[in-house]
């Protein structure tokens, strides 16, 4: 099916654009199993799996980078959000 694979490849693009990393003041180490999860590859699919194609294509558009830091509140972690949007190409 066309639209399957379009959004497949959509996901898949956008995934190459997305990073998630831990933040530069802690140490991987310090991290449990559980918590490396939501650094993993796998993790970043479930997120792009549940967007919207609006979303993918901001995604892909702005290469967010997610730096990740342990906390104590509900998830564990808190976020803070670099982007390098693509507004410099030329056509």
């Amino acid at each position: 099916d066309k639209k399957m694979r379009a959004r497949t490849e959509l996901e898949a693009l956008a995934a190459s654009r997305l990073k998630y990393t831990l933040d530069h003041s802690y140490d991987i180490k310090e991290l449990t199993g559980d918590d490396l999860y939501f650094l993993s590859d796998k993790y970043k699919a479930q997120v792009l799996q549940m967007m919207s194609t609006e979303h993918l294509i901001d995604i892909i558009m702005t290469l967010p980078t997610v730096f990740l830091k342990p906390s104590p509140h509900d998830t564990g972690f808190t976020a803070s959000y670099q982007f390098e949007p693509l507004t410099n190409m030329q056509y």
